[in-house]
């Protein structure tokens, strides 16, 4: 019984991420970090503190992103209003999720 509940849990979530919203956030979100962390990327040595500003600057950008996002598409997902584009704000949570891991390399780096 517990397998079944376990099963059905999991298949839930799977077709939570496998929306085509979430997959579309987390391909723009990759996009935003790679093209950040190549316009951040300077020839020579950096410092480590360098690289936490690259860590905070793609995080940021990403953040940016998806609120310009979410609120240019607030009316196409049919909610109006202030409610309308915090909800819109909100479903650009892939975006922000993909930009992560990238983040933390960076972040990882600054800390040697």
């Amino acid at each position: 019984m517990r397998t079944e509940s376990v099963i059905r849990c999991r298949g839930a979530v799977w077709d939570w991420l496998a929306q085509p919203a979430a997959l579309f956030g987390g391909v723009y979100g990759l996009l935003v970090s790679s093209s950040a962390v190549a316009a951040l990327t300077q020839f020579g040595e950096t410092t480590r503190a360098a690289r936490m500003d690259d860590a905070l600057w793609v995080l940021f950008t990403a953040l940016v992103s998806a609120l310009a996002h979410g609120y240019a598409h607030r009316h196409a997902r049919g909610h109006p209003g202030v409610r309308g584009v915090v909800r819109a704000v909100l479903t650009e949570w892939p975006l922000v999720v993909a930009v992560l891991p990238t983040t933390l390399v960076l972040w990882g780096a600054g800390l040697g």
